[in-house]
């Protein structure tokens, strides 16, 4: 699998076990909704909540995104540094701690790390 459907299916998982509420008018909306009505709920950060009972199935999908990544090849990682770099927007922030941390990269992935960085800077105006 590549990582744009990997994305894709966490961001579907993902939205399937957790709602946002920013005001108590969207949290009430939200809640009352079949899969979270009268369910207890736990608070994720940044205004996110799941189900109690879905702390499991919210932690596994972590975890299998992490391993997923860690399972692609060198080029698709290259492809994906590359992607996320323009995602956030590195030719304005030169900070690469977003791109490290979304990839699960480490030390062993500097080579390409640096060879992301290197072509993407030079596809861009910067």
């Amino acid at each position: 699998m590549i990582y744009i459907d990997l994305q894709k299916q966490f961001q579907a998982d993902f939205a399937k076990i957790t709602f946002f509420a920013f005001s108590k008018e969207q949290f009430e909306e939200r809640y009352n909704t079949p899969y979270f009505k009268g369910k207890k709920l736990i608070k994720i950060g940044g205004g996110g909540f799941i189900r109690k009972k879905d702390r499991w199935r919210y932690e596994a999908l972590f975890q299998r995104y992490e391993r997923d990544i860690t399972n692609l090849s060198e080029s698709q990682l290259f492809d994906a540094i590359v992607r996320e770099l323009s995602n956030t927007e590195y030719c304005y922030s030169r900070d690469l701690t977003p791109i490290r941390a979304k990839l699960c990269l480490n030390e062993t992935h500097n080579h390409i790390l640096n060879s992301a960085v290197k072509e993407y800077l030079n596809s861009t105006d910067f």
